[in-house]
């Protein structure tokens, strides 16, 4: 008799954990939305943060971003038409920073579901959430100069570049080479934070970008962007200026920017010039490198900008 009684008791439990996912037990079984809190501003791609429903077989966040009018309640957004609907198994779900470069500033109103598969292979039962709603407020520095690289995913830069090799023999000849080669440059992402602009790229090299990641940095307030061993404002006063120590030069304008860097170690004979020419939202259009190693070699290369695709469109072409 106790074992039946403990048997029964058992499945008692059960029951109850398997019903957390029935929308028939008085919405007991939605999940309830952790993060962002509900009205927060959000600044850069948002994490969704929900609890967990025992024995479900997964989630699904809705997010819409219709305009209403107040006074309105959470029933009247309609989330027939989501511009985010994503399944989970987990309880969170992370933007993507290309999502979110497609956000316009203004509210957006979010809910989850829990979903359980019945035996009989019919429909999932869902139940959803409470509605929140979250602020999407982007700070972009006015006049962000995007000389450097255009903000947003699937932008696309492709150069051909020109390798010359000059070698002195001893013999007193010379021995010149040509050589070329097409590669390209892509944006992947970009991410507003608080130290100033982030992107990813992948692709080809580029001789005053070293790593996969690119950044516009906020310099207590200023915003400057790293040029080969050095800082530069992103926005530079009119006319040429330079650096300290006289090997950085930058010519700007209203829509171009110039860039002249020199090293000589002297001692050594060694010789580093590069030269960048930027148009004001399209990126690097031209860029020479020049290398001397004393008196018997020569190295120069030139990446020119053949095209300039902003994920739609090509906006510029090689003229």
């Amino acid at each position: 008799m106790q074992k039946f009684r403990k048997d029964v008791f058992i499945m008692g439990i059960l029951a109850l954990a398997m019903a957390g996912c029935n929308p028939g037990n008085g919405g007991s079984s939605a999940p309830d939305l952790l993060e962002p809190a509900d009205g927060a501003a959000v600044f850069a791609a948002p994490v969704f943060v929900w609890s967990s429903i025992p024995f479900c077989d997964g989630y699904r966040i809705v997010i819409v971003g219709e305009a209403y009018t107040p006074p309105f309640s959470p029933g009247e957004i309609d989330f027939s038409d989501p511009i985010i609907e994503k399944d989970c198994t987990d309880t969170t779900y992370t933007m993507s920073g290309g999502d979110f470069d497609n956000l316009v500033d203004g509210s957006y109103y979010w809910k989850v579901a829990s979903f359980d598969y019945p035996p009989d292979g019919t429909a999932p039962d869902v139940n959803y959430s409470e509605v929140r709603s979250f602020v999407v407020e982007k700070i972009v520095p006015l006049d962000l100069d995007t000389t450097y690289f255009p903000f947003g995913m699937d932008y696309e830069w492709c150069y051909e570049r020109e390798c010359y090799e000059h070698i002195f023999t001893h013999e007193g000849g010379d021995w010149d080479t040509t050589y070329y080669d097409t590669f390209t440059i892509m944006v992947t992402d970009s991410i507003y934070k608080p130290e100033g602009w982030n992107f990813t790229w992948s692709g080809g090299g580029f001789q005053d970008i070293v790593s996969e990641e690119f950044e516009i940095l906020n310099v207590d307030g200023q915003y400057k962007v790293p040029v080969f061993w050095d800082t530069i404002l992103l926005i530079p006063p009119a006319g040429p200026y330079s650096d300290e120590y006289g090997e950085i030069k930058v010519s700007y304008s209203t829509d171009t920017l110039l860039i002249v860097t020199t090293y000589d170690d002297n001692a050594g004979i060694t010789t580093y010039t590069h030269s960048t020419w930027r148009l004001k939202g399209k990126g690097a259009l031209k860029q020479y490198y020049e290398e001397t190693r004393g008196y018997p070699y020569t190295f120069s290369q030139t990446d020119l900008l053949l095209y300039f695709y902003d994920g739609q469109d090509t906006v510029w072409t090689e003229q």
